[in-house]
């Protein structure tokens, strides 16, 4: 049976086996030629995944914008330990129900599902798919707006 052992300073993750009179040894490639007289076998292993979460998005709030139904949500992006703040993808909760998502910013602009108070909170994805904890949670009110016809003053009896 063969058995390869990883090499360190490899950036290209591709090894040979190179078998030599009995014996065998594992090497880097391209670092030497092989002797066309030996058997080789090259073995090309996928490059370590991103395992680690994004940090939690924070300081999650709702800025005004004179509409009562419009939500407009700021944060402090997320920090992930191999993809940019660009590739990061922010999940939107509203009362634990996804609600949507936007890619690389700490802004997003959405409305209101259901009138009353709502609770909302983030959650960062990297492009491995790790989930980062949830952002704070901040509670949001949608109100209605008034349908009804504004009333005219009236000017006071005619004369």
């Amino acid at each position: 049976s063969w058995s390869f052992r990883s090499l360190p300073n490899c950036a290209s993750n591709q090894f040979e086996h190179v078998a030599r009179n009995g014996r065998a040894r594992v090497r880097p490639r391209p670092e030497r030629r092989v002797v066309r007289a030996h058997p080789v076998v090259a073995v090309t292993t996928p490059p370590v995944t991103d395992r680690q979460a994004p940090t939690a998005p924070t300081n999650l709030r709702r800025l005004s914008t004179g509409d009562p139904l419009d939500v407009f949500l700021q944060w402090t992006q997320s920090i992930d330990d191999t993809d940019a703040q660009s590739a990061i993808r922010y999940r939107i909760f509203f009362d634990g129900v996804l609600n949507g998502s936007v890619l690389g910013s700490g802004r997003a602009w959405t409305t209101c599902v259901e009138l009353g108070p709502t609770e909302v909170f983030l959650q960062s994805v990297d492009r491995s798919g790790n989930v980062s904890a949830p952002s704070n949670t901040i509670t949001i009110e949608c109100t209605a707006v008034s349908t009804a016809e504004p009333e005219v003053p009236s000017r006071g009896p005619r004369r």
